[in-house]
Order: structure tokens, then C-alpha cells, then sequence
């Protein structure tokens, strides 16, 4: 055999892959989102002021922003999850500060492209993202075992995945149909 059936990849791994090619279909709205977390973020007074929007919105999540590392998909799930608490917080923002929009209309995304202003669909857009990628981070977590084998213990769940993925790919939403149709490729792979 000469070891050649005696390899087993790290499931944790083989997710990192297929989330990521996936990721790369990446529709605008998540841009948009991550453009205005690095917007608010750059200086304490818009984190203040952002703050303030929270306040008289009365929004009480107590999550923080954070921006997606571009290399770590489940950092852009994280991102998106977080960011959906603060819809109305963003809105605001956007209502009264022209350098918020300014900076999304203007400034280039890390694939060189701009954002542009927020649209009407862009928050239901990243509640779908967050629905999604849940179940691929709740199954990365539980195969993230180090000193134990986890591929016995959540195999239903890794057979669900490619359901889930098939699923997806009837999906309305052609982001998300595109998304699940290049992720399911990347899974079949392995």
C-alpha cells in the first residue's frame, strides 16, 4: 500500500479550504460591512460616537467589533455575526457623518475594489453569510480536537455538510448559490 490509504487529513483544515475557496465568491455586502468596521475602528472617537449610536438606538448587544483577518474565514463569519447586531448603529452612522460614506464610496477593499455606500438588501445579505457559515464554524470547533481523533465522532455531521451544501446550492440567493456551488466542488475534492 505503501502508506498511500493510510492518510487522513485534518478535517479542520479541509474546512479552512472549502469555506475559503467559497469566500471568494464573496458578495459586495460583506465588503461594505467590513469597510465600515475598518472605518469606525481607525480612531477612538468614531469607536466613542459609534458608542453613542449604539446608546441611542438602544442597542444592547455588548460584542465588539472586530475585523475579519482575510487568511481566517471563521474571522469573517465572527465579523459578519457581530456586525448584524449593529445594523441600526451603522445606519445612523452613515445618516451623520459624510467622511463614513466618503471613506466606503472611496476607499479600496483588500482585493483593490470599492465598497461603495450601504444599500437597502446589504444587512439581509449578511444575515444569510451569518446563517451559512454558522454551520461550518460549529463544525469546525468540533473537529478541532488536537490529542484526540475527532472524525469518528462527527462523521454524520461531515455527511450532513455535503447535504447542506446541495441544499444551498438551490438556494435563491445567487450569492449564496454560487458560494455553496464552489464550496461543494472544493468538498467532493476531499
Amino acid at each position: 500500500m505503501e502508506g498511500q490509504h493510510l492518510h487522513v487529513r485534518c478535517m479542520a483544515h479541509i474546512l479552512n479550504l472549502i469555506v475559503q475557496d467559497g469566500l471568494k465568491e464573496i458578495d459586495k455586502s460583506v465588503k461594505r460591512v467590513r469597510q465600515a468596521m475598518k472605518y469606525v475602528k481607525q480612531s477612538a472617537a468614531r469607536v466613542k460616537k459609534f458608542k453613542e449610536y449604539c446608546e441611542s438606538q438602544l442597542i444592547t448587544c455588548k460584542k465588539s467589533l472586530c475585523l475579519a483577518v482575510p487568511t481566517r474565514w471563521n474571522s469573517t463569519y465572527l465579523m459578519l455575526e457581530t456586525a448584524q447586531h449593529f445594523e441600526l448603529a451603522f445606519e445612523r452612522y452613515s445618516f451623520y457623518d459624510n467622511g463614513f460614506l466618503d471613506y466606503l464610496r472611496t476607499s479600496p477593499c483588500e482585493v483593490g475594489t470599492k465598497a461603495d455606500a450601504f444599500v437597502s438588501e446589504d444587512w439581509e445579505n449578511v444575515r444569510a453569510m451569518v446563517k451559512f457559515l454558522k454551520t461550518f464554524y460549529d463544525l469546525t470547533l468540533k473537529v478541532s480536537g488536537s490529542k484526540y481523533v475527532t472524525t469518528n465522532a462527527h462523521f454524520v455531521e461531515i455527511a450532513e455538510l455535503d447535504l447542506i451544501l446541495k441544499e444551498m446550492i438551490e438556494n435563491e440567493d445567487s450569492n449564496l448559490k454560487k458560494m455553496a456551488a464552489t464550496m461543494r466542488e472544493k468538498f467532493r475534492k476531499y
